[in-house]
């Protein structure tokens, strides 16, 4: 999915928010250490429920749930989590945790 808030930036040529610049970026980090569904569930509420730039957070909190989405299933995009893991769960107690006008928001 390519955002507007997005770009190929990086000499690796992957797509990334512009406004972190080159090297790991803190998506990398948490992929690496391996709380990555911690951290796109944070951002996903984060994001819904920011009232600065309602359009970009919105943008925003849809490219991480999509990337927590991404993260439990098997042989996602990410190629490192599988249904039983935390990170399935982290997106289903997220789901749990929006408000409908919210759930509405992701997929509209």
């Amino acid at each position: 999915m390519k955002y507007e808030n997005e770009k190929a930036a990086r000499a690796d040529g992957t797509t990334r928010k512009v406004h972190y610049g080159e090297g790991e970026q803190p998506w990398d980090t948490a992929l690496r250490l391996g709380w990555a569904h911690h951290f796109a569930a944070t951002n996903v509420l984060k994001y819904l429920r920011r009232a600065k730039d309602e359009e970009h957070s919105l943008e925003s909190a849809k490219i991480y749930y999509e990337w927590l989405y991404e993260l439990g299933i098997p042989n996602g995009k990410f190629g490192i989590y599988t249904q039983s893991s935390s990170a399935w769960f982290a997106f289903k107690d997220l789901n749990n945790e929006l408000t409908t006008e919210e759930q509405a928001k992701l997929n509209g």
